[in-house]
Order: structure tokens, then C-alpha cells, then sequence
């Protein structure tokens, strides 16, 4: 029997890295829209850098909430669900995971 707090923080966990991953994406199409704009365009290259800082920010912010959130789910772990695994044992798997997902993630999406 799963639990269910642990499942709902797993999830929220894989939604906000899917939403990191996500965020990774725009930047690198704004980067390629960046490149492709005349440089004599000021304003639309203004624009865009603009978007690009934002989008930063954003990813920064993200990746703090990850960290945090990542540490939520291991204390709630190690508070309520006992193993005979360490928490670092348990993060590191997590780091694998998210490695061999986004090399799976960039090998289907080869643009």
C-alpha cells in the first residue's frame, strides 16, 4: 500500500522538474529567435533579451523551489516511511533518475 503523502509530494516533485525542464526549452527557443532577429531590429532584440532575463529568473526561482521541495519529500521520508536506505543513498538515485531522463528527453528531441 503506497503513501498517499509521499505519492502526492513525489508528484508535485516530477511536475515542477517536468515545468524546469520545460522552462529549459523556452530559453534555448529564445536564444535561437535571439540569434535569428537583424541586429539593426534594437527594439524586437530589447524585447527578447528582456524575455531572456525573465525566463533566468524564473529558472533560478524553479530551481530553488526544486531544491526545497526535493528536501520536503526526504525529511517526510525519513520522518514517516522507515527503509533500510540512507537519504543520501535515496538522493542520489533520485540524481540518476533525472540524468538518464533528460538524456532521454534530449535524444527524442534532437532539433
Amino acid at each position: 500500500m503506497s503513501d498517499p503523502v509521499l505519492s502526492s509530494l513525489e508528484q508535485a516533485f516530477k511536475q515542477a522538474d517536468a515545468c524546469y525542464l520545460d522552462l529549459d526549452a523556452v530559453i534555448d527557443h529564445l536564444v535561437k529567435a535571439q540569434e535569428a532577429l537583424p541586429e539593426q531590429d534594437t527594439e524586437l532584440q530589447a524585447a527578447t533579451t528582456y524575455m531572456l532575463d525573465k525566463a533566468f529568473e524564473i529558472q533560478d526561482s524553479c530551481r530553488a523551489f526544486l531544491e526545497e521541495l526535493r528536501d520536503l519529500r526526504l525529511k517526510y521520508r525519513a520522518t514517516y516511511i522507515p527503509t533500510q536506505i540512507s537519504p543520501e543513498v535515496d538522493e542520489f538515485l533520485e540524481v540518476l533518475a533525472k540524468i538518464e531522463a533528460r538524456r532521454r528527453g534530449i535524444r527524442s528531441n534532437p532539433e
